[in-house]
């Protein structure tokens, strides 16, 4: 072929390029002489740099004169449990296959049908371009078949030929294919992106919501991405991973890549792992996640992080679901919040935004609307309870008489719980404060509304939500159970049988904010309740906390009783077995809270070793 034949190929296809880059300006527009895709060793350039791919003469029987010596590879494609377009298979006509010819790493990149040896090439295929035969972790691309899902535009759907939003990022015979996304002969069309060779910029995912609909409302599960904290986000966390100056620029890309991704729905890392980034990283600015792995404080309380992973169409209700925690569980990355109106309780907290949920009656929901919807999913009806093997770590929990493992139950009770999923049930104890105190001794939000968030006991004990400096939520504490304050319970005996070690309390209850009982100091007046003049509804409180030194959980259970009577767990009353026991003459353990009597046996250092209460009445 002689070389006035390869220099009009080449202008030929390199004037296509330039018409094919769109209205950027010449000066900021880059050609393959300038890119990756120039192989040849020469120089000067010239026409040997289209050689590589096209021939005027003797090419491949396919379309662009293609010259590259085609792979005879097959492919493994994407698919996932979100997948729904259709078979994983490349057809044997895909474009698809011309790119591949190279990307897959299994021919010569010199390997061409119009030269009889290899060419030589000027540099080796980068191991960042070699995609390999599994392209199961890489976006899905060449099937035929296009199925309706929530978070493709309409756009798509709309007419015949299928197009997509934006006429720059075109699709092959109605599928996407290779050159959908890429345009091969200009590499910095996405200028802050100068090597990738993407057909448009992909700016704040500009190039991805060509396909996939940012705006549509749930249940997209992209629903609320526009107002998100990732979407507004100014921060550089993600500008290495990339290659845009934000998390909002880099958008999609901060969790998702289109090539070579850890794992489904193209996420660059499995699980937690892929928020770990950014939040478990010394240098950034939310770092809330860093003790939470055990990286540097092996002394705090966090919350665990359990197989298997989350998956977009799990039920936790399920037995086949087993319970676990993974970030997505509480927090939607594409809909979560960091700024705006603050939510009352129960209602949602902006950083929640978007999650799924378990309502009040145990029903799967896509989008929660109160907050205990989204702890719901683990700690209500899901399948794998009593608590997982070594969860005795996060703290000691009572044995109840009333107990199922299931805190939804607990809070319907209509007399004898905390008011999280109802409002009050009935006359507010009178030691109740007007508002909860901060960290800062400052008074914080009014209870008068009647409900409590779970995040109120269950929180960081540095929150920013009570006056702390940290982040909120329950992801770690210096606390048992991820509890926002200090709240002292007895333990049980090494021996069965022998005394409960009694707690020290002070007569006051101790500093309201860092004592024995500082998490019930937050909405009631510990001090008042412990004297005679306060303890209006029972009177013995002082003679139980600080003569006894008995705690607040030996008798009460925090979230409530369910499926029980007024006569015997009013207030919710629910005893713990390991420090109390049954009466031995008549074999009675209970509270009778309507006639004010007591028959059991209390195993209390304090009471030198066992104490009976046989029928007493208060």
């Amino acid at each position: 072929m002689s070389r006035s034949w390869q220099a009009l190929a080449c202008v030929l296809l390199l004037l296509g390029a330039m018409a094919a880059a769109g209205d950027r300006p010449a000066a900021t527009r880059l050609t393959v002489s300038d890119s990756a895709h120039n192989l040849s060793p020469n120089t000067a350039n010239g026409p040997n740099v289209c050689i590589y791919c096209h021939a005027p003469h003797n090419a491949a029987p396919v379309k662009g004169l293609w010259n590259h010596q085609l792979s005879k590879s097959e492919y493994k494609l994407y698919n996932s449990s979100s997948y729904r377009q259709g078979a994983p298979t490349l057809a044997s006509n895909s474009p698809s296959r011309l790119c591949l010819s190279c990307h897959d790493g299994t021919v010569a990149l010199g390997s061409t049908y119009s030269a009889a040896q290899p060419l030589p090439t000027r540099h080796a295929l980068p191991g960042s371009a070699d995609l390999g035969t599994d392209l199961s972790t890489d976006h899905p691309f060449g099937f035929d078949r296009w199925v309706r899902d929530n978070t493709l535009r309409d756009e798509l759907f709309a007419t015949t030929p299928r197009v997509t939003a934006d006429a720059g990022v075109k699709l092959k015979n109605e599928r996407i294919e290779c050159t959908t996304c890429h345009e091969p002969h200009v590499p910095n069309i996405d200028v802050q992106r100068p090597t990738k060779f993407l057909a448009v910029s992909n700016a704040s995912g500009s190039l991805c919501a060509v396909c996939h609909d940012l705006d549509k409302p749930s249940p997209n599960l992209l629903s609320g991405w526009k107002a998100s904290a990732h979407a507004l986000s100014s921060t550089t966390e993600g500008a290495v991973i990339t290659g845009y100056s934000s998390v909002a620029e880099g958008a999609c890309l901060n969790c998702h890549t289109s090539h070579g991704s850890g794992s489904e729905r193209l996420l660059r890392q499995a699980g937690e792992s892929g928020c770990f980034a950014c939040h478990a990283n010394n240098s950034s600015a939310a770092r809330w996640a860093k003790t939470w792995v055990g990286h540097d404080d092996a002394s705090k309380f966090m919350h665990p992080v359990t197989a298997p992973g989350h998956r977009p169409d799990e039920d936790l209700r399920a037995a086949s679901t087993p319970r676990h925690s993974e970030c997505w569980d509480c927090h939607n990355p594409h809909a979560t919040r960091q700024s705006g109106t603050a939510a009352s309780p129960p209602l949602l907290e902006n950083a929640l935004a978007g999650a799924s949920g378990v309502d009040r009656n145990g029903s799967p929901v896509a989008g929660a609307t109160n907050e205990y919807e989204v702890c719901f999913k683990c700690h209500a009806d899901s399948g794998n309870k009593p608590q997982m093997a070594g969860y005795g770590k996060f703290g000691y929990t009572p044995v109840r008489q009333v107990d199922a493992h299931n805190v939804r139950l607990d809070f319907e009770s209509p007399f004898a719980r905390h008011n999280v999923v109802s409002g009050r049930s009935g006359t507010a104890s009178p030691t109740l404060r007007a508002q909860m105190l901060r960290f800062d001794n400052l008074p914080g939000r009014s209870l008068g509304s009647g409900y409590l968030y779970c995040t109120d006991c269950h929180n960081n004990n540095n929150a920013q939500s009570s006056g702390g400096t940290g982040a909120n939520g329950p992801h770690i504490s210096a606390y048992e159970h991820l509890l926002e304050r200090r709240y002292d319970m007895n333990r049980p005996p090494a021996t069965p049988g022998a005394a409960v070690t009694s707690l020290t309390v002070p007569s006051d209850g101790g500093d309201p904010l860092n004592g024995p009982f500082a998490l019930c100091n937050k909405c009631h007046e510990v001090a008042r309740l412990l004297t005679p003049a306060g303890d209006t509804g029972f009177k013995y409180h002082a003679t139980h906390v600080v003569a006894g030194g008995i705690s607040c959980a030996a008798c009460h259970a925090s979230h409530g009783v369910q499926g029980s009577d007024a006569g015997h767990h009013a207030h919710s009353i629910n005893l713990d077995l390991s420090m109390v026991g049954p009466d031995p003459a008549s074999g009675r353990l209970e509270i009778d809270t309507a006639g004010r009597t007591c028959t059991l046996a209390c195993h209390f250092s304090n009471y030198t070793g066992v104490k009976i209460h046989s029928g007493t009445r208060y």
